[in-house]
């Protein structure tokens, strides 16, 4: 990792530093929601797209259970605190404790993501959101959400933008990081997709290209790739590290459109 630059640094810093000037774009934005809560956004696009590869302590690994448990890293009080929190969590029906990864640093080299990476259950996750607990060894270190935003994009240069009904706010085909189990591969080799890739597949099938035969009704054409990164910050709540991850569809937009409206009456 030669020509690494940390933009968790860069991030933290007020949003600025003297190594953006390396960087090929730099977006920034700050503003005020209709939360009332202050955000901050920046987003690095490299000069090529590139693969996402997770670490410890400056080392690849290959599964999920290679990462440290942020759970172990927590005082004995906070233990007290999260083990209390966690089985209120749990008494809803529909609570799922996923298997989720939050990163610590992020290192960009030529077309190469490196992710200084910690393994969370969600009930966790939760927990450091509502500032419940706070891991005692960090200090100033920012802990990172992570996830993956995979916009569609048609043959003849269209993409969509959906209306969420929890929040009104647009999005795109979105979710967390989430390993299936505890031996799950994190890593692949340079030829394949990485997780954050494989991540934003499921998420786009999941939401909109599935039948009820988990079929998909549209083709994704190959060589999806990772293009941009965005890293959100807003008061009182854990900051979010998001990939841009572009699907490319066989279709003109009319079948896109067609297939979303179709989703949407049977909804």
């Amino acid at each position: 990792m030669k020509n690494k630059i940390s933009l968790s640094d860069v991030a933290k810093n007020l949003w600025f530093s003297e190594q953006k000037e390396k960087l090929k774009t730099v977006v920034f934005s700050g503003e005020h929601n209709g939360y009332d809560k202050a955000y901050a956004q920046i987003t690095f696009i490299p000069e090529k797209s590139f693969s996402v590869k997770y670490m410890v302590e400056g080392k690849v690994v290959e599964r999920y259970s290679d990462l440290p448990d942020l759970k172990l890293q927590l005082t004995e009080d906070d233990t007290k605190i999260f083990a209390s929190k966690s089985a209120e969590l749990k008494k809803n029906p529909l609570f799922h404790d996923g298997n989720h990864i939050l990163i610590k640093d992020v290192l960009l080299d030529d077309n190469v993501v490196y992710l200084e990476a910690y393994r969370a259950t969600y009930a966790l996750l939760r927990c450091l959101q509502l500032q419940c607990v706070k891991p005692f060894d960090f200090g100033s270190t920012v802990l990172w959400r992570h996830g993956v935003m995979s916009p569609f994009i048609t043959e003849d240069k269209h993409t969509v933008l959906l209306e969420r009904s929890a929040d009104k706010f647009y999005s795109v085909a979105a979710g967390f990081i989430q390993p299936q189990h505890l031996e799950a591969q994190i890593n692949f080799r340079d030829d394949e997709q990485d997780l954050v890739v494989r991540q934003g597949l499921q998420e786009s099938d999941e939401e909109f290209l599935f039948d009820p035969d988990t079929k998909r009704r549209l083709d994704v054409l190959p060589g999806m790739r990772n293009v941009a990164i965005s890293m959100r910050q807003m008061n009182n709540a854990t900051p979010v590290l998001e990939f841009i991850s572009p699907i490319h569809l066989k279709c003109g937009i009319s079948d896109l459109l067609q297939v979303l409206n179709d989703n949407a009456s049977s909804a």
